[in-house]
């Protein structure tokens, strides 16, 4: 799949719709560098209705979501006006998809730059760690120790487990979202003890991609690791929700730069 492909679908869309796309990027695996052949395309877009919109009785849709079948595709667009309320709450999904590594279109306006200035403002790490560690910890519980999917993809879900452990303690001890190269990542933390590295970097990680051959069995040192570090976490959400900081107010000047944006003829009268 072609980046051109992707532009041409999210365009398509963005007729057939009415709206203006201010930015489009991957999420998930393929922005983490753990697609495999079979992974679809995640894209999720920020977008704004022309002004009439906002003005109807009837407010328009705040999500969208259409999937491409012969694109193997998936897009969910997000409302200017959710998108803002959503990452004011420190929501980690939509935070990352600005951080995404392959960014399909980003609109060249103030109103874009004015976004990721207020993503900056009003994160929370508190509520990342907390994010990461219900993330992780699902994974880890649900899939491996009660085995509530059978056949689930074990290294997968290893991985997806380790990302949210990970990603709690690195916004505890960074203030920063979970770093967007999940290889990387582990292999430059100091986090993580060497052993388990070892298994994630040489293992579970190409078993991820389709790399080398999967496998159904669960690897005790890895369970005995996620387990020890899960429940050493436990204390720390107790100290966590003590040191949560406090809602920041939206700064004047975001208000200033929507409604110039919504008024001035770009996105309709």
């Amino acid at each position: 799949m072609l980046m051109v492909n992707i532009l041409e679908e999210i365009k398509k869309f963005e007729r057939e719709q009415g709206i203006k796309i201010i930015f489009a990027a991957e999420s998930g695996a393929r922005c983490w560098g753990l697609d495999s052949p079979t992974s679809d395309y995640d894209v999720r877009f920020i977008f704004h209705y022309p002004v009439r919109e906002y003005l109807k009785i009837d407010r328009p849709k705040d999500t969208l979501e259409i999937k491409s079948v012969e694109h193997n595709i998936d897009f969910v667009g997000y409302d200017i006006y959710k998108y803002l309320y959503l990452i004011s709450k420190t929501n980690v999904n939509m935070l990352e998809m600005l951080n995404s590594s392959t960014v399909y279109y980003e609109d060249k306006s103030e109103l874009m730059k004015v976004i990721r200035k207020y993503a900056n403002f009003t994160f929370n790490p508190v509520v990342a760690y907390y994010h990461y560690h219900a993330l992780g910890w699902n994974n880890y519980d649900k899939y491996i120790v009660r085995g509530l999917e059978k056949g689930k993809n074990i290294p997968k879900t290893y991985v997806y487990a380790l990302r949210g452990l990970l990603g709690a303690l690195h916004a505890l001890e960074h203030g920063e979202l979970c770093p967007v190269n999940f290889e990387k990542f582990v292999r430059d933390t100091p986090l993580l003890p060497e052993e388990i590295k070892t298994v994630f970097l040489e293992e579970f990680i190409p078993m991820k991609r389709g790399k080398l051959v999967s496998t159904t069995e669960r690897n005790s040192l890895v369970d005995t690791y996620l387990e020890m570090e899960f429940l050493k976490r436990k204390e720390l959400n107790k100290e966590a929700k003590r040191e949560r900081i406090k809602k920041k107010e939206l700064p004047e000047h975001i208000d200033e730069v929507l409604y110039n944006t919504l008024t001035n003829g770009l996105c309709g009268d």
